[in-house]
């Protein structure tokens, strides 16, 4: 599986609230995902992002080590339900 995190440094702005906002979106094998050019704060995205994964990893060493197979380890989509 391929993962790419996309910001469009161009889109870049600063909020007069101080917030930076922008077209940030990640790829994963090919599609992107909220959507291309997602509109968001970058900070926030990344932040949620890594912890997301961070959780992600967590769950799965704890289902490793306790035998447990409820961690989903194939494709989160099937296939033709989301097109790049």
């Amino acid at each position: 599986m391929e993962f790419e995190l996309f910001c469009d440094v161009e889109s870049l702005e600063l909020a007069r609230s101080g917030s930076i906002w922008g077209n940030v979106w990640t790829g994963i094998s090919g599609y992107p995902f909220p959507e291309s050019n997602w509109n968001d704060m970058p900070v926030a995205f990344l932040v949620e992002l890594i912890d997301a994964v961070s959780l992600s990893a967590r769950l799965r060493e704890d289902a490793e080590e306790s035998g447990s197979s409820t961690v989903h380890s194939g494709s989160i989509w099937s296939a033709g339900a989301m097109a790049p």
